[in-house]
């Protein structure tokens, strides 16, 4: 009895320690820190349905549908419909060809077995496909010097590419695969529509307002603040914002060319796609320092 009681010290203090060692190590073990982004759904695909292929045929259909009608539009949109004050035809006819390889890109994707059940597809898909075929149709009533239906279904494709957005931002990319092949062509496709709405929108306000620098530059102003809060949004959206300063920097290209427009035009142009740019930027800066941050179990500071 004796022996036992002198060992009882002995065995508390070897407790002791083990719960101190215990403590040490949950202490420096970092903290799971949630990011200021939906994390990406690592779970298993649901397994496919008769719709996922009707879904991703569809998307292909629209895809083939804008592709055509570029071909065969796509050049005249620009004479037929734009604005001297938003001019970009010098590179439009290849920014509208690269939009629709880049819409085949994306069903095409939807087509892998990894991809046609993906719940980030369900999600976008649709969207995307409405967005394909609402600019194609945009495109033919510009060719045909029709610019306010032209103008209504320009408007509606931005509006559905920008809730094709807002979905992929619910699923976040889980590869880079998807950011390339499924995000960039949607962010691409938003922020030329945007740009290329307000283009459009100008020649058919109100003849006082029609050729009134003002007016651009409100427009664009417009644009720019949903392509900042689109190209600011995830890990930093630069294909948003490739869409949409490409064409405008060429705008103030021309804006400066033309003397018969004020240089302070071409010069707000200039600012506002630098605006959307650092915001893109920003947000992957932002990103970046929050993972590491998140690594080493820190809070976020912002």
């Amino acid at each position: 009895m004796s022996g036992e009681r002198e060992q009882n010290p002995e065995q508390s203090n070897l407790a002791e320690l083990v719960e101190q060692a215990r403590d040490a190590i949950l202490t420096g073990r970092p903290r799971a820190v949630p990011l200021p982004y939906a994390a990406p759904d690592r779970r298993a695909n649901p397994a496919p349905e008769p719709v996922d292929t009707y879904r991703q045929a569809t998307a292909v259909g629209a895809a083939l549908l804008l592709l055509i009608t570029v071909l065969a539009f796509g050049p005249q949109a620009q004479q037929r419909t734009g604005s001297d004050l938003l001019n970009d035809a010098t590179i439009q006819p290849w920014l509208l060809l690269l939009l629709a390889v880049a819409s085949l890109a994306h069903a095409g994707f939807g087509w892998l077995g990894a991809q046609r059940s993906a719940r980030r597809q369900r999600a976008a898909t649709p969207y995307a496909i409405a967005t394909w075929a609402l600019f194609a149709v945009a495109l033919t009533f510009a060719a045909a010097f029709l610019p306010l239906p032209a103008t209504g279904f320009a408007l509606c494709a931005t509006i559905s590419a920008l809730l094709a957005i807002r979905q992929l931002n619910r699923h976040t990319a889980r590869s880079w695969n998807e950011r390339v092949l499924c995000d960039a062509p949607l962010g691409l496709a938003a922020g030329y529509l945007l740009f290329l709405t307000a283009q459009w929108m100008l020649p058919i306000l109100p003849e006082p307002l029609s050729e009134n620098a003002w007016a651009a530059l409100g427009l664009i102003f417009l644009a720019t603040l949903i392509a900042t809060s689109m190209a600011h949004s995830e890990r930093g959206r630069h294909s948003v914002a490739l869409g949409f300063t490409l064409p405008l920097l060429l705008a103030a290209v021309m804006v400066f060319l033309d003397h018969s427009a004020g240089w302070w035009l071409g010069l707000g142009y200039g600012l506002l796609a630098i605006v959307v740019a650092l915001s893109a930027e920003n947000r992957r800066y932002q990103i970046n320092h929050a993972e590491h941050r998140a690594l080493r179990g820190e809070e976020l500071d912002f």
